[in-house]
């Protein structure tokens, strides 16, 4: 899914300069000495990541140093931060954990601005931010931009309008980051820093078919590692919901308990948005002014919604109903959902056509009306 409202991912420049690197022997042990400087803090916490997996490790600083060793089967991406210390400057330092011996000196006026020598994730993952910082921070202004005002305001399309001006622009720097990114993945395939950018490319709106492609090109060890194997799983998951691709069939209960068939609303008109959403989504719930003027402009002439609440518990779906007043299709769900319907993310919704055929997906604030007027004046 394309904009603000997904998981944001702050990490994400663009390399510009294209140096082929080789490919990594990423499984052993790792040996990480550090300095730390600017402050008395005597504790650093570490959070390393993999699939399906978090390690969380405190290590003690001794006369301003620290040793940390352990054990990688690729490489982990890693945040470090003071234990305790709630300082505005004092964030995180984000790295890569990776096997051999490197250092890592934390700077405790701003950790920041820390600096890791020596490890090679590290220096390709630092190389590529420092070569593109002007449109990843061009993207995160919009980003926080998007999110501040997402954070505030209740629906309403004056503000939905705005937001959607915001996200167009993050979606346009993203389609710019992407096509760099094809070029370099392409140039860097043997290497296991191109896996993780594909993967960040992925969850910021790649589309599916790009993904797999890059994918497949990639060397065999980075698509048979935990990381690549993940990253497949996402791809594979995406590319049901490609343009062409048929829904499967579905049968929910509604606020009345009755039994609703996805097909038989389907069947009935010439648009159907299967929009899956939930009470407590506040992104959700601010797509609603733009799915009412939708559905009051093009619903004479043959679309419908069918709204699958993913809410555990119906009585929150039905006081959210009751408040909304939703005219559509709106069914819950019974928590044993065909896996396509079993997203990562809300809101999320595919538009077909009176055969259940996929025509698009994604269709976020002024997108709907956009793709429906074209579809309606055909």
């Amino acid at each position: 899914m394309n904009g603000a409202t997904k998981a944001i991912y702050l990490l994400l420049p663009v390399l510009a300069c294209f140096t082929r690197l080789q490919a990594q022997h990423t499984s052993g042990s790792f040996s990480i000495t550090g300095k730390v400087s600017g402050t008395k803090q005597d504790t650093l916490l570490f959070q390393r990541y993999s699939p399906g997996n978090l390690i969380i490790d405190t290590v003690l600083v001794e006369n301003a140093t620290f040793v940390y060793n352990g054990q990688v089967n690729e490489p982990e991406f890693t945040n470090v931060k003071f234990m305790g210390d709630n300082h505005p400057n004092n964030h995180e330092f984000y790295f890569f954990t990776e096997k051999g011996a490197y250092s890592l000196d934390i700077n405790g006026n701003d950790i920041s601005q820390s600096v890791v020598s020596g490890a090679a994730t590290n220096q390709a993952y630092f190389t590529y931010q420092q070569e593109n910082k002007p449109l990843l921070d061009e993207i995160l202004s919009y980003t926080f931009a998007y999110l501040e005002l997402e954070d505030k305001v209740t629906p309403g399309l004056s503000t939905q309008d705005t937001l959607a001006v915001l996200n167009g622009k993050i979606d346009s720097l993203n389609e710019i980051l992407f096509r760099k990114d094809e070029d370099y993945i392409q140039h860097n395939h043997q290497h296991f820093f191109s896996l993780y950018v594909l993967s960040q490319d992925i969850k910021n709106g790649m589309d599916a078919e790009t993904a797999a492609r890059l994918f497949n090109g990639l060397d065999s060890s980075l698509q048979q590692s935990a990381n690549g194997v993940s990253v497949k799983s996402v791809i594979d998951k995406s590319l049901q919901y490609a343009v062409g691709k048929k829904i499967p069939p579905l049968v929910l209960a509604d606020a009345n308990k009755q039994s609703r068939n996805i097909m038989t609303t389907i069947k009935q008109n010439k648009y159907t948005l299967i929009d899956l959403w939930a009470s407590w989504c506040v992104p959700c719930r601010q797509e609603f002014p733009f799915l009412k003027e939708a559905y009051a402009r093009y619903h004479p002439g043959g679309f419908d919604i069918y709204a699958i609440s993913m809410d555990l518990f119906r009585n929150p779906w039905l006081k959210a109903l009751k408040d909304l007043q939703l005219p559509w299709v709106n069914v819950i769900s019974n928590n044993k959902l065909p896996r396509f319907y079993q997203v990562n993310a809300i809101p999320f919704n595919v538009l077909v056509n009176n055969k259940g055929v996929i025509i698009a997906k994604d269709l976020r604030g002024a997108k709907l009306d956009k793709k429906l007027r074209q579809l309606f004046q055909q």
